[in-house]
């Protein structure tokens, strides 16, 4: 995988894991928030819906209470219409009294009371059946004060709740109903006067508690029952029961606030209104604390036709119970959210587990990418910078964008410097041009292409050779020409040597053939000559023709020698030679022409040089061909010779050097003066076969033979010169 695209897949993987950490808290976030409201919303509705069950109830026990004190009241119209009450026998009335106490029994009637117009005398029936007659001032009671009122006639009192006790001794509440009560007329005479009351005595404890001592609301919820005082006419607690509901919660809990429960009772109970609320309490059924509680109530008429006469009945549950069921919801809730939480967190651990391993196992493999490309980098960096070619990147005009150390050192430069530059003023204006034209075709056809071609840099001139490669883009765009150039000069000499050493075996060739065809002639020749030069008189014309025949004869032979030398050259022999011996022998027989021409000898010849593989005869023919030259080079006037043998910076070779100080060699005939009868000196002075045959000798041995330097006299005069190089292989022991 490319390590761009690589990190592309990270960075998307680590951009994955971020959004879904992400969203997996988002979610779990609003999981809960919603379960938060959803839990409040429920415990609401559960609280309303408890709350408006406890109003049922409520409604329910005011109801049966109604329904009591109407019966109540028929049972009270219905005796007071009853005979019995203006028949003057007591068993009569106690029988009918007691009927009435019996069916009104279940509702609280204790007792039963007659009292007389004059209200002075009262018949009592209680619901033991003990009747009595008494005396008293029974006219000024109030109920008796309101029956004797005519318009009441027909209606019933409803007296104030009046406490006492039980045959228990706990308190109690009693209401007297009365009932005006008139002398039914009798046919003919009087009728219609008011003759008494008629007097219930009910046990309204008894009969609230009746209808609410079974009333529970959930579990612990119960019922209690105030008067339109707000006296407790019924409660759990017993103790409350005839206490002002007020007085006595603040009295049992002072350190409790009641605001609540009380502005309930004073503001909506009391003023005969039916509702629900909320408040707080400090105790229920034995458990004490600041207990909250859900309250209904609903008030009950005693009379439908006395809206003033009412109480109220309340029905309260704490709202630990709501809260229980709501709690058990909300368990049930929150396990399930749990659940989900835990099984998100365990997929979004295990996926953020697996996109770590996934990350870490790329990020090796980031690190061993960029290992490896930096490793790479580094190598072809090196590769660059070691590499002996020019390696340069051109855009189409020949900018230089890079260029390595190798190319830069080429121009005796730095890389920095050449930047920017143009690659083409770099060269003489034909290379110049000649690249230019290769730099339109690579953009033009986006392919490679090479070129060979002679370049001067500076005031050399080279071989190159160029290659211009299309670096592309995705979209294969050229971003710019990859140009890799080498030096091929020393190739191209090569190359020109061997096609020099071809040409030299087929002109050997040639040689031997044509020496050998001449020679036998030439041979006759002189031999013939020589006879007639012994029959010629001497001094004669004819003996001076004889002689003239006979010298060019012998040049002829002579070049023929050298022809068969050059022909004869062997192959590599397996002869060893000392290159200090032989050049002293060679110096030793031109010691003395040295001196004739004015010469002055400079030896330095290096000790302990090891052996060369050559033959020492034809060594000492190639120093003397060499030495030769440079005296005719030197001419009459003199000069310097300076020899020199001395280990290449090749361990394996030996390097000689003939300096003189002669004409030069001008440039132009520095590439032909290896070619057989190339010469340059006047005609009749030189066969033009001395440095060929040197040639062919010393690369016969492995080894080679080259201008060195050449200053010719017209451009260095006072300062001209040769140099010649020879290098050979030393000896190596196998």
């Amino acid at each position: 995988m490319a390590l761009p695209v690589l990190h592309k897949s990270l960075r998307r993987r680590n951009l994955f894991i971020g959004v879904v950490a992400f969203l997996t808290i988002f979610l779990l976030a609003g999981v809960f928030i919603i379960g938060m409201i959803m839990s409040r919303q429920m415990k609401d509705i559960v609280s309303e819906q408890i709350n408006q069950q406890q109003l049922g109830l409520s409604r329910l026990i005011a109801a049966r209470l109604e329904d009591s004190f109407s019966l109540i009241s028929k049972e009270l119209m219905v005796i007071n219409l009853s005979p019995s009450l203006q028949e003057a026998h007591p068993s009569n009335w106690v029988k009918r009294m007691r009927i009435t106490l019996l069916n009104l029994e279940e509702y609280g009637a204790e007792e039963i009371r007659q009292i007389n117009a004059r209200g002075d005398e009262v018949r009592m029936l209680n619901k033991a059946g003990t009747a009595s007659v008494s005396r008293g001032r029974f006219g000024e009671d109030g109920y008796f004060i309101w029956a004797k009122d005519p318009s009441n006639k027909g209606k019933i009192y409803f007296g104030d709740i009046l406490n006492g006790l039980d045959e228990k001794g706990h308190i109690i509440g009693r209401l007297y109903l009365a009932i005006p009560h008139y002398r039914t007329p009798s046919e003919g005479g009087n009728g219609g006067e008011f003759s008494g009351v008629l007097l219930l005595v009910v046990n309204v404890t008894r009969l609230v508690e009746k209808f609410t001592a079974n009333v529970q609301s959930g579990k612990t919820g119960y019922s209690w029952v105030i008067d339109n005082k707000g006296q407790f006419l019924f409660h759990p607690e017993k103790e409350f029961v005839g206490e002002n509901a007020f007085a006595i919660r603040e009295k049992r809990e002072p350190k409790i606030s009641f605001d609540a429960i009380n502005r309930i009772q004073k503001e909506k109970m009391l003023t005969g209104q039916e509702g629900t609320g909320l408040y707080y309490s400090g105790w229920h059924r034995g458990i004490k604390g600041n207990i909250k509680k859900l309250i209904a109530y609903s008030p009950a008429f005693l009379s439908r036709k006395d809206p003033v006469k009412f109480w109220s009945v309340a029905v309260a549950a704490p709202t630990s119970e709501v809260e229980g069921v709501i709690h058990s919801l909300y368990l049930r809730q929150i396990y399930f959210l749990l659940i989900m939480v835990i099984a998100l967190i365990s997929g979004g651990m295990g996926l953020i587990l697996s996109e770590l391993r996934y990350g870490k196992s790329m990020q090796q493999e980031v690190q061993r990418a960029v290992a490896d490309l930096k490793e790479s980098e580094e190598r072809n960096k090196y590769l660059i910078e070691s590499a002996e070619d020019i390696i340069v990147t051109l855009n189409e005009e020949g900018k230089i964008y890079s260029i390595n150390p190798y190319g830069a050192a080429q121009f005796n430069t730095i890389s920095a410097k050449l930047i920017g530059r143009n690659w083409l003023d770099l060269f003489d204006p034909d290379s110049a041009s000649l690249q230019r034209s290769l730099l339109k075709r690579v953009f033009v056809t986006k392919k490679s292409k090479s070129l060979e071609y002679q370049a001067v840099i500076g005031d050399k001139e080279y071989w190159l050779h160029a290659n211009f490669k299309p670096l592309l883009d995705a979209k294969e765009n050229i971003l710019s020409v990859l140009g890799i150039i080498r030096n091929i000069t020393e190739s191209k000499l090569v190359e020109h040597q061997l096609a020099n050493t071809e040409k030299l075996a087929s002109l050997g060739s040639l040689a031997a053939g044509v020496a050998h065809e001449i020679n036998n002639p030439l041979g006759i020749i002189l031999g013939f000559t020589d006879l007639l030069l012994e029959k010629t008189k001497p001094g004669s014309p004819e003996m001076t023709m004889l002689q003239t025949m006979e010298r060019q004869g012998l040049q002829c032979k002579k070049i023929v020698e050298n022809l068969l030398s050059f022909a004869r050259i062997p192959e590599k022999s397996v002869e060893f030679s000392r290159v200090n011996d032989d050049l002293e022998k060679v110096l030793a027989v031109v010691q003395n022409t040295l001196l004739m021409r004015k010469i002055t000898l400079e030896k330095r010849l290096q000790s302990d040089l090891p052996e060369v593989r050559a033959d020492s005869r034809q060594l000492q023919q190639v120093f003397l061909n060499i030495i030769n030259n440079a005296i005719d080079a030197m001419g009459k006037g003199g000069g310097e010779l300076t020899i020199t043998t001395q280990m290449a910076k090749e361990p394996s070779h030996l390097e000689i050097f003939f300096q003189d100080t002669g004409d030069g060699i001008q440039e132009e005939y520095l590439g032909k003066i290896f070619d057989p009868f190339f010469t340059t000196k006047g005609v009749g002075k030189g066969t033009g076969l001395g440095l060929s045959v040197s040639y062919a000798i010393i690369t016969k041995f492995g080894g080679m033979i080259s201008v060195a330097e050449s200053k010719p006299f017209q451009k260095f005069p006072g300062n001209s010169g040769t140099t010649f190089k020879i290098t050979l292989p030393v000896r190596q022991e196998n």
